[in-house]
């Protein structure tokens, strides 16, 4: 069973009391083995203080998925990063909760004087981002369709 709520989905809906609301519904996260875990979600490295990644998968959607994609942001924000260059040029569609991911990481750096950066967003998942305004909130770089071309 994987946990419903997190402590930035709390935050981020406004709830009273984070912790207790989260203590009261988190339950243990358990991620069954598959060949899931097996496939790199985001691959990154730390150069200096910021950290290069990129995310390998095509749907950030599904609580697997979500929960390594997740791990691995704060993996690289533990790691000492002051600011991430996230590639997403392979993400066709994102999740609620991997936005949420990506809010909480990006705030966690704003706090450290870095930034969180998505570079060459898919237009879906672009349109996504603009149609909740975290276009504005987020720093955001579009995929380049000219990059497609031979």
């Amino acid at each position: 069973m994987f946990a419903r709520y997190s402590r930035a989905a709390c935050v981020l809906i406004g709830h009273r009391n984070t912790q207790a609301f989260a203590e009261k519904n988190l339950k243990t996260l358990s991620i069954e083995t598959s060949d899931l875990m097996e496939r790199q979600i985001l691959s990154w490295q730390l150069i200096g203080d910021v950290a290069e990644a990129v995310s390998d998968s095509y749907e950030l959607i599904d609580d697997q998925t979500v929960q390594l994609f997740r791990g691995k942001l704060q993996e690289m924000v533990d790691a000492g990063a002051s600011s991430i260059e996230l590639d997403m040029s392979q993400v066709r569609i994102v999740s609620s909760m991997a936005i949420c991911a990506i809010i909480t990481v990006d705030r966690q750096l704003k706090a450290r004087g870095g930034r969180l950066r998505l570079r060459a967003v898919q237009p879906f998942t672009l349109d996504i981002f603009s149609h909740m305004r975290l276009d504005e909130l987020l720093d955001i770089e579009a995929f380049d369709d000219l990059t497609l071309v031979a």
